[in-house]
């Protein structure tokens, strides 16, 4: 099968439909060029190698050319032929599939929307003549550069693929309400590309090596990754690193995220899930920067300028301290010199400071009536921070509490039926964070949902797990990092977040360690410290 999928303002949905078609027609009468057919040659090599970093990846391919296609040399044979094709060919293969005879439309519309008006606003392309178309760490190192630059380098051998994570203090922590929103619209047009290229160039240049660029913008941190195939990237790091260094932050790229970020506000209401953490973190994080949205508010978004996301980028990213993390098989000489050569201020801004936060003194019960047939519940309390220790003891606990075989979804969804969803929730901050239940329902069935959470909750804090909980819950853990510490991307992210908040550029390394550290005991321990109905912050919608 071959679709299109959009979500689009209704306004815009017949001309957005006219669009699609005009541009099927054309694709089916011209083909790609041959910039487009080679990009896209990269892409479907670039995806095959990616998808063997990890040896889940790798296993499931192999069993699905076993199983499938009895061939396991197939995607060798595939790229073989993939290479040869031509625009000619994947222009003959347009009009074989894209075609009215096999086209069918699918549309969600308001009941308001005069239906006829989009289903005329254009028509499928006319069938067409067919035609068959056949054809493992081997060292670490961190580097303190002169220009501030804190660099961590993790060269590895296995994989033809190399991953950078830069990243600095900022997000939303040090948002105000004026301000709110602001570290989100520079990630959406940081990424755009460096000073001196369009965003639509630099997308087809990148496209064009199988690489990808993104930035980010969370509550305590904001910064650039990349990751690219190794043959490229003598073409890419140095791209990065301007890009990293002197985007571009065209002010059409600003205004196009901007409308972006206010059609998002816009639609909150309609998605209870996001409506319900938006208010619960207004609730417990009331006169701190984590009570706001990340995507900011109507207001706030509306006041933002181009000029001011300039001087938001200059104070977190050029004038601050930085850190970049580096893994795949790359050349550490090449990308030390790279980024040393990468000229900044002489006198940086120094670690932001903590902001006083204190949690809520008493119980918060919050309700708000929604004309729909769910209910949507969170009942949480203020965590840990990102640097204490007994963030490891959360983490088991809240496995202990979470996923399928967890006491959550077997007590309240499986003996009970309470629920279709049930899970525990948390994050960390500089300063602390939240950690809680989120719960999907039936709206009768709430009040019995928001009892059986404090019973579950409340038999966690006064009674230690059995020692197999604990077992089946580390071995689970540390099974699950193993497998993401297979990506160069999951081994980049990690040392840079980890290096950024002082807890050294190898934590990722000691987690058995730690984990080994958690008993029975320091569990029930810190559950009876987190788990007091005398701050306990709810909200049902």
């Amino acid at each position: 099968m071959y679709s299109f999928d959009v979500e689009t303002p209704v306004e815009k949905a017949g001309s957005f439909r006219k669009s699609l078609w005009d541009e099927v027609r054309r694709f089916c009468d011209e083909g790609p060029t041959e910039a487009e057919i080679e990009r896209a040659k990269v892409a479907i090599e670039s995806e095959r190698v990616y998808g063997s970093q990890s040896m889940d990846g790798l296993s499931n391919r192999l069993g699905f050319l076993k199983t499938t296609l009895g061939n396991t040399r197939f995607d060798l044979e595939y790229m073989v032929q993939a290479r040869e094709l031509t625009t000619e060919d994947v222009r003959d293969a347009s009009r074989q599939f894209l075609n009215l005879e096999s086209i069918r439309e699918f549309a969600l519309l308001p009941k308001s929307f005069e239906q006829k008006t989009f289903w005329d606003s254009a028509t499928a392309p006319a069938p067409q003549s067919k035609k068959r178309v056949t054809r493992t760490v081997v060292d670490r190192e961190q580097v303190s550069l002169p220009n501030g630059i804190e660099l961590v380098l993790y060269p590895r051998q296995d994989v033809p693929v190399v991953s950078m994570q830069a990243c600095a203090f900022g997000g939303l922590r040090i948002e105000d309400h004026d301000s709110a929103g602001i570290g989100n619209l520079l990630a959406d047009t940081w990424e755009k590309g460096p000073s001196g290229w369009t965003a639509s160039k630099f997308s087809e240049y990148l496209d064009a090596r199988g690489a990808r660029i993104d930035a980010f913008s969370g509550r305590n941190s904001l910064g650039l990754g990349c990751t690219s195939l190794t043959r490229y990237l003598d073409d890419i790091a140095p791209l990065y690193a301007e890009t990293l260094c002197n985007p571009a932050l065209h002010s059409e790229e600003f205004r196009r995220a901007q409308t972006v970020a206010l059609e998002d506000i816009r639609t909150l209401e309609d998605d209870l899930g996001r409506l319900v953490g938006r208010l619960f973190c207004e609730n417990l994080f009331e006169g701190h920067p984590y009570s706001q949205a990340i995507i900011g508010s109507k207001d706030s978004v509306e006041k933002l300028t181009a000029a001011k996301l300039g001087t938001h980028y200059d104070s977190l990213v050029r004038g601050a301290p930085l850190v970049i993390a580096v893994s795949g098989k790359f050349n550490p000489a090449r990308i030390i010199s790279l980024f040393e050569k990468i000229k900044r201020p002489t006198s940086l801004r120094a670690t932001l400071a903590e902001l006083p936060a204190s949690p809520p003194k008493a119980p918060r019960i919050v309700e708000v009536k929604k004309n729909r047939e769910q209910s949507h519940i969170i009942v949480g309390f203020q965590g840990t921070r990102v640097t204490d220790r007994e963030r490891y003891d959360l983490k088991m606990l809240l496995t202990v509490l979470g996923g399928q075989s967890g006491r959550l979804f077997t007590e309240l969804r499986d003996k009970q039926g309470l629920c279709y969803t049930v899970a525990p929730i948390s994050f960390e901050g500089i300063e602390p964070g939240y950690v809680g239940v989120y719960m999907g329902c039936d709206p009768g069935k709430r009040t019995q949902a928001l009892v059986g959470i404090q019973k579950e909750l409340e038999r966690i804090a006064s009674k230690p797990v059995s020692a197999t909980e604990l077992k089946r819950a580390k071995e689970f853990i540390l099974g699950r990092h193993h497998m993401d510490m297979q990506l160069n991307s999951a081994i980049a992210n990690s040392s840079a977040f980890s290096t950024l908040y002082g807890l050294g550029f190898d934590e990722h390394l000691k987690l058995g360690e730690n984990l080994r550290r958690v008993s029975p005991l320091t569990l029930q321990k810190l559950a009876s410290k987190i788990f007091h109905t005398s701050s306990v912050t709810a909200l049902v919608i």
